[in-house]
């Protein structure tokens, strides 16, 4: 009869019943940094100037945007409304993070049918790559 027996093994039992705790609690870092670099570069694109038009609004010439470019900033009011919330969710349900511009023409400047002024879906586009690579790396660490 031959016996033997693997030394550290609790351990590694040990440390596999944490494996999803510690995968959570990586993924939502990864989450919450990718949040914030998306907000970020939404951020970016409203303090650039874009040469579009300029108009009359209430009285005061403004410099619209080309369609297409993200809003200029008239008062600073959109720009400050970027917010992001905390991630949301379970391992096993999935998590979701919210980046939103909370004033009430952000929606309508960002939609292409109506001003065509998007700045939150290009800021994410931009960032889809990072953003995976993110996650991946949050999990293999992890593990």
């Amino acid at each position: 009869m031959i016996t033997f027996e693997v030394e550290g093994l609790n351990a590694l039992t040990n440390k596999l019943k944490g494996l999803p705790v510690g995968i959570a609690k990586e993924v939502r870092k990864a989450m919450n940094e990718s949040a914030l670099r998306v907000k970020a570069d939404a951020i970016s694109s409203l303090r650039r100037r874009s040469i579009g038009k300029t108009v009359l609004r209430r009285g005061i010439k403004v410099l619209v945007s080309k369609p297409g470019d993200a809003p200029n900033s008239d008062t600073g009011k959109l720009l400050e409304s970027v917010m992001v919330s905390p991630v949301k969710g379970n391992m096993f349900k999935g998590y979701s993070v919210e980046i939103k511009a909370v004033t009430p023409y952000a929606e309508i400047l960002e939609d292409k049918k109506r001003h065509n002024r998007p700045f939150m879906q290009p800021a994410l586009d931009k960032n889809k790559p990072k953003i995976r690579k993110l996650i991946i790396k949050a999990v293999t660490k992890s593990i």
